[in-house]
């Protein structure tokens, strides 16, 4: 997704201080902020903070407020989007360049998702599985220009840069490293269903959102949450 939204950003060339480093979470009702300092080749924690939103509007200003107080030098920032702003698709990967598959998902995308053409901002990662005489598959990652303005907006008065938008996805295979065991992981935030994820070797195998999980109680949550475990496991 940041390739084409860095188009966009005309400030980037910016020098910036490699020893520092700002990654910043966005929730549904909060957006986090750690800044990272590099000492002797170690990186360590140099502070945090985080401010409460209650509507999409308030994010701009949370960002900016954040990234402020943890630092506020000329130094890269690491953001990831909130989950529900993107979708994951499943499709066959042409015989093209990387470059032009990019350039081409929002006119293959668009029957997918409710998203006009012309706003959608569209990534892939190569599907880690290939299945003998089919073709290879990548993951689309989808989402809508316009919601993602706000948050580039956020840096357009303050000194440190955007220089990645990522998805929580790509955030959490890397808790595992290149671990050749496959690791699940229920991944659910406050007001949202739960999501399944599969992941291996550092790579993502399978993303999926379970629904009806919302507004029933701790029991029929267990209960039914390892029912739908093992559909989803034997789906995959």
């Amino acid at each position: 997704m940041k390739k084409k939204l860095f188009s966009l950003l005309s400030w980037l060339n910016r020098s910036l201080d490699s020893s520092t480093s700002i990654g910043i979470a966005t929730y549904a009702d909060t957006v986090k902020a750690v800044c990272l300092k590099k000492n002797q080749g170690q990186w360590y924690v140099h502070n945090s903070y985080s401010v409460n939103v209650e509507d999409l509007t308030d994010y701009t200003a949370a960002i900016a407020t954040c990234t402020n107080e943890v630092c506020a030098e000329v130094c890269p920032v690491n953001l990831v989007v909130p989950h529900y702003f993107y979708q994951i698709v499943q499709m066959d990967k042409p015989m093209l360049s990387d470059e032009e598959i990019i350039q081409s998902l929002p006119w293959t995308t668009k029957d997918l998702v409710d998203i006009p053409p012309e706003n959608i901002v569209a990534d892939f990662i190569d599907y880690p599985i290939v299945q003998p005489m089919q073709s290879s598959k990548m993951n689309v990652f989808i989402t809508n220009k316009l919601q993602l303005l706000p948050f580039i907006d956020s840096f357009s008065k303050i000194k440190p840069v955007l220089r990645a938008m990522t998805s929580e996805e790509m955030i959490l295979v890397t808790l595992f490293g290149e671990d050749k065991s496959a690791h699940m992981l229920i991944v659910q935030h406050a007001g949202h269903e739960p999501r399944i994820l599969i992941i291996r070797d550092g790579q993502l195998l399978l993303a999926r959102r379970l629904n009806g999980f919302l507004g029933i109680s701790d029991k029929e949550r267990t209960h039914g949450l390892v029912e739908a475990l093992g559909l989803e496991i034997q789906r995959s």
